[in-house]
């Protein structure tokens, strides 16, 4: 199975990146540029995607990616998906642009399968 070429959109991949604030707090960062990928993305829906989001159901998005990748963790022991072909990483708290460069969804969820299913939340900016 494959995407269909026509449901087929450019996703933007941005990063997080964690660091100190002068006062010792965390604070997170993304770059200016994303990651381009293709993708497509549908509304969340169902019986069991509505059990577990409630409320938040309508923020929600499925994106299934057609990039390949290599499930790798890190040295906390922390998994992450190395997309090869565009040599980025991708976990979840990273954000996704889609069809617009701007990092307007969070990632809640990944899962391996044939391709990589991510579930995301809006982000309200």
């Amino acid at each position: 199975m494959r995407l269909k070429r026509s449901r087929q959109k450019t996703l933007y991949l941005y990063n997080r990146t964690v660091g100190r604030d002068a006062e010792g707090g965390t604070q997170e960062s993304f770059p200016e540029a994303g990651t381009t990928v293709c993708g497509e993305w549908w509304p969340a829906s169902g019986k069991l995607q509505e059990d577990l989001y409630g409320q938040r159901l309508p923020y929600i998005r499925n994106i299934r990616l057609s990039e390949r990748y290599e499930v790798k963790t890190d040295a906390k022991g922390r998994t992450y998906y190395y997309l090869p072909d565009r040599d980025t990483e991708l976990r979840e708290a990273d954000r996704i642009g889609i069809e617009t460069d701007l990092p307007q969804y969070r990632i809640l969820s990944i899962r391996s399968e044939r391709f990589l299913r991510i579930e995301v939340e809006a982000v309200v900016q």
